[in-house]
Order: structure tokens, then C-alpha cells, then sequence
């Protein structure tokens, strides 16, 4: 299995060019059926469950220049699975 993968801090906007909601001149249409993606929560939902934690935990605020989300991109080969990158993922979180 060959993967390029980048981690960025993610963006608002992310979850809008996941679910291909708005059409991106990047992105190349004739592939677009093929996109596959995973997550566990909205991005706004990890975001809240990260601030509250940090609250309960050190009675501050999270710091508004902090990136406490990532995502990730892969370029991938055609024969990569969604299994594959789940099994990478743990591999990652180990």
C-alpha cells in the first residue's frame, strides 16, 4: 500500500469540500463519484467537545490561534481501500 498523506489543520469549510456541497476548480469532476471519506463528528462538534474539555479540565478557555483538529489528505493509488486506510488510522493512533 503506497499513501501520500499531508495533516492540516482543518478548516470550516472542510466538511463542505468532503461532502462536494460547493463545486472547486481543483477538483477534478470526473473522479468525484469515486471520493470517499470518514468521520467520526462534525467538525463544530469536535471543536465544542475539545473547548469543554479543556474548560473542565484547566478552568481556561482554549486559545483562540489553537488548531486542536487535523485531517488528514491522502493521495492514494486506485487500488487502496477505505479498510486499508481504516487499518492505517489505527496504525496512526497506536
Amino acid at each position: 500500500m503506497k499513501i501520500s498523506i499531508n495533516f492540516k489543520a482543518v478548516k470550516l469549510d472542510s466538511e463542505v469540500h468532503n461532502f462536494r456541497k460547493k463545486t472547486f476548480d481543483y477538483v477534478r469532476k470526473d473522479l468525484t463519484p469515486q471520493n470517499e471519506y470518514w468521520q467520526v463528528d462534525k467538525i463544530t462538534d469536535r471543536i465544542q467537545k475539545i473547548e469543554a474539555y479543556c474548560k473542565e479540565k484547566s478552568g481556561r478557555k482554549l486559545k483562540k490561534n489553537a488548531m486542536p483538529v487535523r485531517e488528514a489528505v491522502m493521495v492514494i493509488k486506485e487500488d487502496v481501500t477505505m479498510k486499508d486506510l481504516h487499518t492505517l488510522s489505527k496504525k496512526i493512533r497506536a
